[in-house]
C-alpha cells in the first residue's frame, strides 16, 4: 500500500517533466502519461497531490509525529499545488524548473520526518 502511495505521488512530478519531451514521445511512438493526460495533466496532477497529502497525514497520524511534521506536509504540498498552477506545460523550460523543484519538496519532507519525531 505505501509503495502505490508513493508511486501515485512520484506520477505528477514525473508527468510535469514528460511535457518537455512530448513531440518526440509522439514521433517515436512512447507512451508517456503527458501524451496520455494531455490537457488534463494539471488538474489529475492536482488530484494525485490531494491524495499525496492525505496519505502523508494518515502516515504523521499512525506514526505519533509531532506539528513540525504537519508543518512541512502543509509547505510541500502547497508548493506543488503553487507549481501546478504555473507551469506551462508546453515550456520545458518551465517543466524543467517544476521537476527540479520537486527535490526541495523531497528535502522538506524528509526534514518533517526527522524533525516530527522530535517535535
Amino acid at each position: 500500500k505505501q509503495w502505490y502511495q508513493r508511486r501515485v505521488a512520484i506520477t505528477a512530478g514525473d508527468t510535469i517533466y514528460a511535457h518537455q519531451d512530448k513531440e518526440d514521445d509522439k514521433v517515436v511512438g512512447v507512451r508517456s502519461t503527458a501524451l496520455k493526460f494531455g490537457d488534463n495533466t494539471i488538474r489529475i496532477c492536482s488530484n494525485f497531490t490531494a491524495g499525496m497529502s492525505v496519505a502523508l497525514c494518515v502516515a504523521g497520524v499512525t506514526s505519533g509525529m509531532g506539528i513540525t511534521y504537519f508543518l512541512t506536509t502543509f509547505l510541500s504540498c502547497t508548493m506543488i499545488i503553487r507549481g501546478l498552477s504555473l507551469v506551462d506545460l508546453n515550456n520545458p523550460k518551465s517543466c524543467w524548473e517544476f521537476f527540479i523543484m520537486n527535490r526541495n519538496i523531497g528535502l522538506i519532507i524528509l526534514l518533517g520526518i526527522i524533525l516530527g519525531n522530535f517535535m
